[in-house]
């Protein structure tokens, strides 16, 4: 992949133009930051296999980063060498799964997408209770599948697994999944690159365990800087109307940039800081 940074200034572009849902509100805002969080997501793609850790606070902007960068990279002409996977987990059942094959047709693109769903979600409601290890396993070996039925050995399988925290406790359980994840890496036929996204400075330390397992790699991805929040805040303002005297900066500083915290302060508090500050 040549020229990394001008092609995540071109997808940071794409991404700022759209505007997402304020975590705990209905206020849609546009999408900010993060260029420099995708020219490095992008540096780690062409290493082709391996594992690697997306970190950061809760309501930092992973998740939606993710799935807004997934549901972009198809129509990036110059990330056609692969295949993004977005999974995102729930109690058991398949919340969200994101599939983008740059350069293939629409039509072509759904039956995919419908597929692999198909055969990840026939094993996992199979049974009354499934680990991560085996949501994972399912999905790499139906990727594994889908790749050599559809003829794209050619290209590199990146897959998020999102919000891993969240779904599992046991952190000694998420190393042994992603050590496993590694080998079966190592021993794939076709290039695969896994991506865990977590929070919790705990799963964070238990895969940081890994190195130099699979060529893992942590990458940070913190909260907006002030610059950004405060242009967040200003957005949330002219679209809500009132509330002029609130001091941006502050809140920056108060909340450290968290775009989650702000929809807190927002939709359960209505701006109320000191209310904000008493409960926390």
């Amino acid at each position: 992949m040549n020229n990394i940074d001008n092609i995540a200034k071109k997808v940071s572009e794409e991404l700022h133009a759209i505007e997402v849902r304020l975590e705990g509100t209905k206020i849609m805002i546009h999408f900010r930051d993060r260029e420099q969080e995708v020219a490095n997501l992008l540096k780690a793609i062409p290493n082709r296999t391996g594992i690697k850790a997306i970190y950061g606070p809760h309501g930092a902007g992973k998740s939606t980063l993710l799935r807004l960068l997934v549901d972009k990279a198809r129509s990036i002409e110059e990330l056609s060498d692969y295949v993004f996977i977005r999974y995102g987990f729930e109690e058991r059942l398949i919340r969200e799964m994101q599939l983008s094959i740059p350069g293939l047709g629409e039509n072509v693109h759904k039956q995919l997408i419908n597929a692999l769903k198909e055969l990840t979600t026939e094993v996992v409601t199979r049974y009354a209770s499934i680990s991560l290890g085996d949501v994972v396993g399912v999905l790499v070996d139906a990727i594994s599948q889908l790749v050599e039925e559809h003829r794209l050995r050619d290209k590199t399988v990146v897959l998020f697994f999102d919000d891993v925290d969240k779904y599992v406790r046991d952190y000694t359980a998420l190393y042994k999944v992603a050590n496993a994840i590694a080998d079966e890496i190592n021993w794939s036929k076709i290039p695969i690159l896994a991506f865990f996204t977590v929070s919790d400075n705990a799963a964070t330390k238990t895969l940081n365990r890994l190195v130099p397992k699979g060529g893992y790699s942590p990458y940070l991805l913190w909260n907006l800087p002030k610059e950004d929040f405060e242009k967040v805040v200003n957005e949330v303002i002219e679209k809500t109307g009132g509330k002029d005297n609130i001091d941006a900066e502050l809140l920056w500083q108060l909340l450290g940039g968290n775009i989650r915290e702000l929809g807190t302060l927002i939709n359960d508090y209505d701006w109320d800081v000191k209310a904000w500050l008493q409960t926390g």
